[in-house]
Formats: C-alpha cells, sequence, structure tokens
C-alpha cells in the first residue's frame, strides 16, 4: 500500500481517536495504576527515581547509555500531573547532562468494560537546537480490566512533527504473588508512521516497527516505598528498518525506587 494511501487512513484515524476521547463516559471509575487515587482518598502523590541500562522510547534508544529519571506527581479524581526528566550519565564533552524535561496529564476512565486512559505530554530539549520542544495526544484502550488485557495505544504529535504517529497493540498480566509483590508484563508490536519515521529514523516509509515487551516486579518492602525492577527487550521487525538503525535488537534493564503517599 502507498505511503500516501497510508498517510490519508492515519489522519481519518486521529479523527476518530479524538471524537472518542472527547465522548461523554458513563459509569467513570479509578484504575488501578500505581499514581491513580483511590476512591477513599481524594488526593494521592509521590516521587521516584529509575536508573535504567537506555532510555527506550516508542520502540528506540534515546542516546548511547545508561540514565536516570527522576519524577515526581500528584493525582487528583481521574487524572494525574507529572513532571520528569532525564540526565544522561554517559555524556560527551560540551553535552548536556539533563537533556529532556517532561510535562504528563493523563487520566483514567472506564466506559462499559473498555478502560480509556488519555494523555497529553510536552517534551523539552535543553541544550539541543537540533531537536525541538514538541508535544504528544495519546489514548490507551484495554479490554477487559483484570489480570489479562488486550490493549493499544494511538499516538499523534501535536507539535512540531504534526502527522506523527506511533500506534502500539498488545498484551498485558498482572499478578499478586503476594501482599508485598506484584508482577507485571506486557508484550506488543508498534507501528510508525512515514513521518514518524523520518523525523526520528530518517527512514521515511510507514512500517511495523518493533516488537517490545517488558516485565516488572513492584516489592512493597514497607508502607509509602516500592523498588521495582524490571527488564525488557526490543526488536525491530521490518526488514528495511533493520537496515537502518544501529542496534535492531536490544535488551534494557534497569531499578525505579520510589515512594507514594
Amino acid at each position: 500500500m502507498p505511503d500516501r494511501m497510508i498517510d490519508k487512513i492515519l489522519k481519518i484515524w486521529i479523527m476518530v481517536v479524538l471524537s472518542i476521547i472527547l465522548l461523554p463516559f458513563d459509569g467513570l471509575a479509578q484504575d488501578n495504576l500505581d499514581v491513580t487515587v483511590k476512591q477513599a482518598r481524594s488526593m494521592v502523590y509521590g516521587g521516584e527515581v529509575a536508573f535504567k541500562s537506555r532510555y527506550i522510547w516508542h520502540g528506540f534508544p534515546l542516546g548511547r547509555g545508561a540514565v536516570m529519571q527522576p519524577s515526581v506527581w500528584a493525582t487528583a479524581l481521574n487524572y494525574t500531573f507529572m513532571v520528569c526528566s532525564n540526565f544522561d550519565l554517559e555524556t560527551r564533552a560540551g553535552e548536556p547532562v539533563i537533556n529532556e524535561l517532561d510535562l504528563y496529564l493523563y487520566g483514567s476512565h472506564r466506559y462499559r468494560k473498555i478502560l480509556i486512559e488519555p494523555s497529553i505530554s510536552f517534551y523539552h530539549y535543553p541544550g539541543q537546537n537540533e531537536w525541538p520542544s514538541t508535544g504528544e495526544l495519546s489514548v490507551k484502550f484495554s479490554y477487559p480490566d483484570r489480570k489479562i488485557r488486550v490493549f493499544t495505544i494511538q499516538t499523534f504529535d501535536i507539535g512540531s512533527y504534526r502527522g506523527a504517529y506511533f500506534g502500539e497493540v498488545g498484551i498485558s498480566y498482572e499478578q499478586e504473588l503476594n501482599s508485598r509483590l506484584l508482577l507485571e508484563t506486557d508484550w506488543s508490536f508498534g507501528v510508525g508512521s512515514s513521518k514518524f519515521n523520518e523525523v526520528y529514523l530518517w527512514f521515511p516509509h510507514t512500517v511495523l516497527n518493533v516488537f517490545a515487551g517488558e516485565v516488572n516486579l513492584d516489592y512493597l518492602p514497607i508502607k509509602n516505598l516500592y523498588i521495582r525492577p524490571h527488564f525488557g527487550i526490543n526488536v525491530v521487525v521490518d526488514p528495511g528498518l533493520r537496515s537502518q538503525v544501529e542496534e535492531p535488537f536490544l535488551v534494557n534493564y534497569g531499578l525505579t525506587i520510589g515512594v507514594q503517599y
């Protein structure tokens, strides 16, 4: 299918997704994300520091090595506001140590059996004139809202790279091992539009970009404190894109330490 035809289909899909986001939802309910407030409380807040062997974004690495990513958040009702940053632990001379500052606002709603999680994010890259600030509008649909979920995430650039799109479809699973341990894993395929791949990967074609998987283990040693080791893989799927990128297969691992009140 020609790229122009695919891009037209993506534009129509953008309008469909935006219409769904703006629809009124009946039977709103709280999500069970770590940072989501329970109905018995009016607000929750916290912070964490994540140490990662690589910074992976939409299936591809940003930077050459290990990073530290501190973040803080506050949640009220069904919405969370979060501020994150990225510290490159393997910078070269003249490169900024803090190379990214992000703002997020996301929510969690339920429509019948479908969990709907819209979000808006803004990215700023200090000291990197070649990377202008930009933003994304995203929505995640998952069904059913249980231990095993089938999900899709639709993400559209709304800033400097309008027309860039990244879509994911996958399956996730979570299991409470005991009162202090929670196992979470998800596996997905990701598709990038020609604009997305041209901007970030210098590959101006709409293709099936990546297969990705991640496993997290949440450990709650004491009240309000959590420790989360994680392990993930990313495999570039499209043959043409595989020949374009430097690392078609990536292993990513790390540790997150956080508090929540």
